[in-house]
């Protein structure tokens, strides 16, 4: 009689998530069947739970059960305790929490399920799938105005265009690695064409944070001559937009403070409401307000303000001390997976880049807890702290080999 622990029989399945036709069938969901279901609720974070899962009857059914408790009981002390500080009366606090028990979980379990050596993968046809998605919006003219006015390009499965920017910053972090590194003429081209359909969509969502992200992780993937030119390219931009007549035209500059666009132009406007709410309360200084807290109007604005637009105020918001105590714990533990010695120098570089446009993204907006993409930073967190990431020139062409497999 076979016993529950017994993971022979569970451990059947383990080749399909080995198989990389799976991983891209699973990240091609991800991108392309991101559709709104009621109450919110986006395809994203469907694909999540279906993935969350998995994981976690695979380690019931393996006898790994000691690995999930520790996981759960951190779960339910902080879903009680938000929700006997900060659930009452706050309609946003159940989306909110899921979407932040989701992210942490669904991390923890990338990293138990999809092969280290599958991701160099994830860093080639991610983008690609993503470009077709910018390509296709595009010329069927279904893109997201995010305003009458400035006509700013997004894609709707993607959010915003600022959120649409993040994504697209990330992937062409990733298409650098993988051209700077890949010798296959098939996959360079690919690579080339993906790297000019999401440049040019990055500039048309008008995202001043997606450009800075991008930039951010350029400058840690790229060697001091390339530094010292976008340091240049850099210092002569921000001449142009902020002392000469032609950046009122070419920039976003003069509506930084045009407190109808909720689009997080208005931050300091933003950040200072926030901070006297918690002035009014002080227990919230250590507690925080709870999460999804952030609803306000200005006289200026017909719709209610309810992003905080920094990761990094939204935690100090929303958990107080120790919710920010423990957000840069983590970071800090990232940044030591980042800089691991052991791993080699082109890997290093990429997982340094990433954490670099990362830790700027938290700094500008809550991107990771828009729940359209809610798929796209564990993947990226589990890029940064995998323990192998081989590159995709050490791979071969990976292609041919995926065609090998379907055939």
């Amino acid at each position: 009689m076979k016993r529950l622990g017994d993971s022979r029989k569970f451990d059947k399945g383990r080749p399909l998530l080995q198989n990389e036709a799976f991983w891209l069938i699973w990240f091609a969901c991800c991108v392309f069947f991101n559709f709104s279901l009621g109450g919110g609720i986006y395809g994203s974070q469907v694909l999540l739970c279906i993935l969350l899962t998995v994981w976690i009857f695979r380690n019931l059914f393996s006898g790994r059960v000691f690995r999930l408790l520790p996981v759960l009981v951190a779960v339910i002390a902080f879903s009680f305790w938000e929700l006997i500080v900060a659930g009452h009366g706050n309609f946003h606090f159940l989306p909110e929490i899921s979407k932040i028990l989701l992210l942490g979980l669904v991390t923890v379990a990338i990293r138990d399920l999809i092969p280290k050596e599958k991701m160099p993968m994830v860093l080639q046809f991610v983008p690609l799938f993503v470009a077709s998605q910018v390509a296709f919006t595009y010329f069927t003219g279904a893109w997201d105005y995010y305003d009458p006015l400035l006509h700013r390009f997004g894609v709707p499965a993607l959010g915003s265009p600022n959120t649409t920017a993040y994504v697209l910053a990330f992937c062409l972090i990733f298409l650098h690695h993988s051209l700077s590194n890949s010798t296959e003429t098939p996959s360079r081209v690919a690579g080339i064409a993906g790297y000019l359909v999401i440049g040019v969509a990055l500039i048309a969502t008008q995202s001043r944070g997606g450009l800075l992200i991008y930039f951010a992780g350029l400058f840690f993937i790229s060697g001091r001559k390339v530094r010292f030119l976008l340091l240049a390219a850099s210092g002569v931009a921000i001449a142009i937009m902020f002392f000469s007549p032609l950046g009122q035209d070419i920039s976003r500059v003069n509506v930084v403070m045009d407190l109808r666009e909720t689009g997080g132009t208005s931050r300091v406007f933003i950040w200072q409401q926030l901070a006297q709410n918690l002035l009014r309360h002080p227990l919230a200084l250590i507690t925080g307000m709870g999460p999804g807290a952030t609803d306000f109007y200005v006289a200026e604005s017909d719709l209610p303000i309810q992003s905080t637009h920094s990761m990094v105020v939204e935690i100090i918001y929303s958990y107080g001390v120790f919710g920010t105590a423990i957000f840069f714990w983590i970071l800090t533990r990232l940044w030591k997976g980042a800089n691991d010695n052991s791993v080699e120098l082109r890997e290093l570089s990429l997982r340094k880049a990433l954490l670099a446009a990362l830790t700027v993204s938290f700094l500008l907006d809550s991107y990771p807890l828009t729940a359209q993409i809610l798929w796209f930073t564990p993947v990226m967190l589990y890029i940064i702290t995998a323990s192998t990431l081989r590159s995709v020139a050490l791979q071969g062409p990976v292609l041919l080999r995926l065609e090998k497999k379907l055939t």
